[in-house]
């Protein structure tokens, strides 16, 4: 590790080398004021989270109940879609219900009917 004032080699732990230590007790500063102390160059990177490894047997039960949750949603998903298609066609049969085979048209213009 460096120094935070001079940039010499000093031991792990420490901020400020014994020499700017002495120099600063010579001009200490007042209680409260605030001051900046550079970031370090060397710091190293922020450590991710160690996830924790885990026991077959909790392995087994969380494959167990994601398999169960997706069942679940599968099922759900299944039932909207069979109940979609059952309104649909119920509705498709109301509307070919009410028009006769072959009636679906007319042949006659607009102009005849009006005049």
């Amino acid at each position: 590790m460096n120094c935070m004032k001079c940039g010499r080699e000093i031991p792990l732990g420490q901020v400020f080398c014994k020499e700017c230590l002495a120099d600063m007790d010579t001009a200490p500063v007042a209680p409260g004021t605030p001051i900046h102390l550079p970031q370090r160059q060397d710091a190293p990177p922020p450590r991710r989270p160690v996830k924790k490894a885990r026991k077959p047997e909790e392995v087994v039960e969380l494959l167990k109940k994601m398999l169960l949750a997706s069942l679940v949603m599968l099922l759900a998903v299944t039932l909207a879609f069979a109940i979609t298609v059952r309104i649909l066609v119920e509705k498709l049969e109301d509307a070919s219900s009410s028009i006769p085979p072959g009636q679906n048209y007319s042949t006659s213009s607009s102009d005849e009917t009006q005049g």
